[in-house]
């Protein structure tokens, strides 16, 4: 292993000294050593700080991890992929998100020939990939009788996908776009006598979405009231709905367009809402046997990011909610989150109670962030501070972050007598990239300077891909006729003749709704054509009530 003394800057012989370098035979004593090599060895899994390829010193306590690198410095080769191949030999569960696909190109197959049941919910291609449904969990919870828990879902589910914007001058819109997608949404969940549990999806709820002129016609009417009497008065459905709905026509044209706003972009994707509408990914399985669920989301844009910010916490609740029920409130299977480009994430929803409550239910987390700024700028000044302060690991690659770098060296400490400190911000920036050097600081040890493998000096077998799967089947019928209107002979909406949304298997284009000419379906045609008419007829009367102002 490599020495340390040329990274000692500031040695000094007395005992009254401040701080030092860590000697390599200390960080080696309060670590788990494993040889990849030896097929004897017991495999453990945690942050690498001293690596060969081969022979790995690395922490495997409960403790979490924030690694942070700009662009380009090899966070993925020194970290990611070497711990992906860790924990698959440890046999423990990931949850991993993977901007660029290579970390399921790479190690996909090597989890399925490991026995692992391999999840991938895929944003880039969405017709490529496992099903999630995020409202198909709320309505389990709901049906089992836990009401709190299906509302909390929901509730985090209106506030990722539809989130205060921070310039905005009037936060009456953002809060009343909440409002109405919490009703809609809600509208599903509790209605079990009225929305078979196969209707209960993103499919349904974008047909409502794009009916909501409809919606709000039969509001003003007796249709709708007729729907909402079928729900109790203190429901979410009704206290919702009502805020959203039950405004002038001038109000919900606003109201309108800041929905719209929020959602349209996820909306109009065909294959998104085919996979966003059918449940394949089980959330149980994190915990109870050998699972990996590979997130990959597109880097180059931030659009779709909401959805892995509502997957993952969702993904964390369910797991929560199962250690409450295991023995010693914990799960009988480690998952670790390995959350690369964590800091470009949309906010997850009480992150901060996350991190600090999941120690204790054999739940990891690694942060992979380009720096503290992005952290204070998605959570606020205070929130990142104690996401940060509860990573009791860190690990520094490069930055040009003033302040981060200034952190960090105060965090190395200085000398008690000379006042020099242990590193300063220039010889942060000067950690050499192809040596593999990593500033690491471990718990309550003395800062030390890591020499890491790159992924190419690991032992692992060459695989091919693992195939991707496809959504090949129907999504279930939007048919939701309401019985009890039906006898009065009121319909709430026309669906006579509307048929599933259907992606065939040959391979398509990209992203966008024209680029998928085989997907046919009377609902979806109807859906865009109301969408467009909508839209006209409200810059119409933007234009007219401007020509009258």
């Amino acid at each position: 292993m490599t020495s340390y003394d040329s990274y000692k800057y500031s040695e000094t012989e007395t005992l009254l000294r401040g701080t030092r370098w860590a000697e390599e035979e200390e960080i080696m004593r309060v670590t788990r050593k494993i040889r990849l090599s030896d097929p004897k060895c017991e495999i453990h899994s945690g942050l690498p700080v001293i690596s060969d390829g081969d022979t790995v010193y690395l922490d495997d306590s409960d403790a979490h991890s924030l690694i942070i690198g700009s662009t380009g410095s090899k966070k993925t080769r020194l970290f990611a992929m070497p711990m992906l191949n860790i924990m698959r030999r440890a046999g423990e569960s990931v949850v991993v998100t993977d901007p660029k696909g290579e970390l399921y190109d790479l190690t996909a197959q090597a989890f399925e020939n490991s026995g692992y049941r391999v999840y991938v919910v895929n944003l880039r291609e969405p017709r490529r990939s496992n099903g999630w449904n995020p409202l198909a969990l709320a309505r389990k919870y709901w049906k089992a009788g836990n009401l709190e828990r299906a509302t909390v879902i929901i509730n985090d589910f209106a506030a990722t996908m539809t989130p205060d914007q921070p310039r905005a001058k009037d936060p009456f819109w953002d809060q009343t776009s909440r409002a109405l997608l919490q009703g809609l949404a809600m509208l599903l969940v509790e209605g079990e006598d009225i929305f078979p549990d196969e209707t209960v999806n993103l499919a349904t709820l974008r047909y409502l979405s794009n009916n909501l002129s409809q919606l709000v016609s039969d509001y003003r009417h007796d249709a709708f009231r007729e729907l909402l009497k079928l729900y109790p008065e203190d429901s979410l459905v009704v206290s919702n709905l009502r805020v959203a709905l039950g405004g002038s026509e001038r109000t919900f044209d606003n109201i309108r367009v800041s929905y719209d706003a929020s959602l349209q972009h996820m909306y109009i994707m065909k294959s998104l809402i085919a996979m966003l509408s059918r449940q394949d990914v089980d959330f149980s399985r994190l915990g109870m046997e050998k699972t990996v669920l590979y997130l990959i989301m597109p880097d180059e844009k931030t659009t779709l990011h909401a959805i892995v910010s509502m997957l993952i916490k969702q993904c964390y609740e369910h797991l929560i909610d199962m250690a409450q029920h295991c023995k010693g409130n914990t799960l009988p299977q480690r998952v670790n989150f390995l959350l690369d480009e964590f800091s470009n994430l949309p906010p997850i929803p009480d992150m901060p109670a996350m991190i600090s409550a999941a120690r204790s239910r054999n739940i990891k987390f690694f942060l992979i962030i380009q720096g503290l700024y992005q952290l204070s700028s998605k959570y606020g000044s205070d929130n990142a501070h104690t996401i940060k302060g509860n990573c009791v690991n860190w690990a520094f690659l490069t930055s040009r972050e003033l302040p981060l770098l200034q952190e960090i060296s105060d965090l190395c400490g200085q000398d008690a007598l000379t006042g020099e400190k242990l590193i300063t911000p220039t010889q942060l920036q000067r950690l050499n990239k192809e040596k593999g050097e990593v500033l690491i600081l471990l718990g309550r040890q003395y800062p030390f300077i890591a020499h890491l493998a790159d992924i190419s000096e690991y032992h692992m077998e060459k695989l091919p891909r693992r195939p991707f799967p496809e959504i090949k089947e129907k999504v279930p019928p939007v048919r939701y006729i309401l019985q009890e209107l039906e006898e009065k002979e009121r319909d709430i909406f026309d669906i006579e003749g509307i048929e599933e949304i259907e992606l065939d298997s040959s391979d398509g284009g990209g992203e966008e709704d024209t680029d998928f000419p085989d997907v046919e379906s009377e609902l979806d045609a109807r859906m865009e054509q109301l969408y467009f008419e909508e839209e006209e007829k409200a810059e119409q009367r933007r234009k007219k009530r401007k020509k009258d102002d």
